[in-house]
């Protein structure tokens, strides 16, 4: 408990600080982009979260997710050119 304070104070982030701040982030774009721009980062949301557990964590991505991913990128691309 005590290193967990410290951890606090010191300026580490924690899970909970992280989530504030990136649902801070999420919701400012959402004041400040159109409807369609923000359902295109909802979209990509997941993509980008395995291809950083890839990255960062050393996540192996299954060959189902690989497909998903593709034709998620694919919808987010057949809208954005509408």
């Amino acid at each position: 408990m005590y290193w967990s304070l410290s951890l606090k104070f010191s300026g580490v982030p924690d899970s909970s600080t992280a989530f504030a701040k990136a649902l801070r982030l999420w919701n400012h774009a959402r004041e400040r982009l159109q409807a369609i721009e923000t359902a295109i980062v909802a979209n990509l949301m997941p993509t980008g979260t395995a291809l950083f557990a890839l990255l960062i964590v050393g996540e192996i991505v299954s060959p189902n997710v690989q497909v998903g991913m593709i034709l998620t990128h694919f919808g987010v691309a057949l809208v954005a050119l509408q």
